[in-house]
C-alpha cells in the first residue's frame, strides 16, 4: 500500500525548502559572523572613538582641544597610547556581543518574512524586497540598542577619564565602571541614554543593511567570489551613510551617558537636542564627526570584509538580500 505524504499549506512538496531547513543554523553563522566582525570593528576603529567622544564633550564656550590634532597630541602626551584604547574591554566583549545581535537579529528577521513569503505562495520567497530588507534591519536595531546601551555607556565613561600617565582614574576598569554604577544608581544608571539609543539603532540598522544590499547588489552583483576590495568598499559606504544619518542622535545619546547621573543638564534626547543647538546652532550636531568619518570606512569596511568572510568559511547562509 503506497505511503500518502501530507503536504503542509503552502509548500509544493512534503519536503521543506532549503533555506527554511538551515532557519536555526543561518541565525547562528550570523551571530557568529557578526560577533567577528564586532571584534574587527574595535581592534580598527578604537583609537578614533576615543577622539570623538572627547571632541563630542569638548564644548565650544571652553574647549579642552582647539581641534582634533591637538586633542590627539594631547592625549598621547598627557595620557600615553594606550589611552586611545581605554575601555576597551567593554568593547571587545560587549561590542562583538552587538555586532552579532545585529546579524543574527536580521537574518533572524529575515526569516520570519521568508516564512511569510512561502504561506503567500511566492515563488521566491527567499527573495526580500528592499523596504523588507530596511524592515528587518530596523528590528534588529532595536535589538542591537538592548546591548549597545550598556557597552556605549560604559565605553564613554572610560573614555572621558582624563587621568595622567600613572594616575588612577575613577574606575579602575570597565568591569569596575559596571559594578560602581549598578551599585550606587542601579539598572537603570547601567542603562542610561537607552531611548536614544533605541531611537538611533531602529533607524540605524534600516539604513545600515538597506544600503548595504543596494551597494553589493549594484558593486557586486551576482558575483560568486567578489574580491576584498569591493566587500570593503560596500562595507565603507554603507558606514558613511550609516552615520551621516544618526550622527546628531549618537551626539545626543553621547551627552546623555556623559552626564552626571544626578542633577545633569542633558535628561532626554528632546532636551538634549534643544539644549545644544540653544548653545552652538545647527554645527554643534555635527562636533566630532570629522573623526567618525576618518573611523567608518575602517571600521565598517572590514566590519563587513570579516563577516563575509567567516559566513562564507562556515557556509552560505541560504537566502539572498537582492
Amino acid at each position: 500500500m503506497a505511503t500518502v505524504h501530507k503536504t503542509k499549506p503552502g509548500f509544493s512538496s512534503p519536503r521543506r525548502p532549503v533555506y527554511q531547513q538551515s532557519s536555526q543554523l543561518a541565525v547562528l553563522k550570523g551571530l557568529f559572523a557578526g560577533s567577528m566582525g564586532g571584534i574587527a570593528q574595535v581592534c580598527v576603529g578604537m583609537p578614533f572613538d576615543t577622539v570623538k567622544v572627547r571632541m563630542q564633550n569638548n564644548c565650544s564656550i571652553s574647549p579642552l582641544y582647539k581641534g582634533y590634532l591637538h586633542c590627539i597630541s594631547s592625549i598621547l602626551y598627557k595620557e600615553g597610547p594606550l589611552a586611545f584604547y581605554k575601555g576597551a574591554l567593554s568593547p571587545f566583549t560587549g561590542i562583538s556581543f552587538c555586532v552579532s545581535l545585529q546579524f543574527g537579529g536580521f537574518e533572524l528577521m529575515k526569516r520570519v518574512v521568508m516564512h511569510q513569503h512561502t504561506k503567500q505562495g511566492r515563488e521566491n520567497p527567499q527573495i526580500l524586497s528592499k523596504p523588507e530588507i530596511i524592515a528587518c534591519g530596523s528590528v534588529a536595531g532595536v535589538f542591537n540598542s538592548m546591548a549597545s546601551t550598556p557597552v556605549e555607556h560604559i565605553r564613554i565613561r572610560m573614555q572621558q577619564q582624563k587621568n595622567k600617565k600613572g594616575e588612577k582614574g575613577k574606575f579602575s576598569g570597565s568591569y569596575d565602571a559596571v559594578t560602581r554604577i549598578y551599585r550606587k544608581y542601579g539598572f537603570s544608571g547601567v542603562m542610561k541614554g537607552y531611548c536614544s539609543a533605541l531611537c538611533r539603532d531602529s533607524i540605524a540598522y534600516g539604513v545600515y543593511f538597506g544600503t548595504y544590499s543596494t551597494l553589493k547588489s549594484k558593486i557586486i552583483g551576482d558575483q560568486p567570489n567578489p574580491s576584498i576590495l569591493k566587500i570593503l568598499l560596500c562595507g565603507a559606504l554603507t558606514g558613511e551613510v550609516f552615520w551621516i544619518t544618526v550622527y546628531p542622535i549618537d551626539l545626543c545619546k553621547t551627552k546623555i551617558q556623559s552626564d552626571p547621573f544626578r542633577g545633569g543638564k542633558f535628561t532626554g534626547l528632546i532636551p538634549t537636542a534643544k539644549e545644544i543647538y540653544r548653545l552652538e546652532g545647527f554645527k554643534g550636531f555635527y562636533r566630532g564627526y570629522i573623526t567618525c568619518v576618518c573611523r567608518t570606512p575602517f571600521s565598517s569596511g572590514f566590519t563587513f570584509v570579516t563577516v563575509e568572510t567567516v559566513m562564507k568559511l562556515i557556509g552560505p547562509l541560504g537566502a539572498t538580500l537582492e
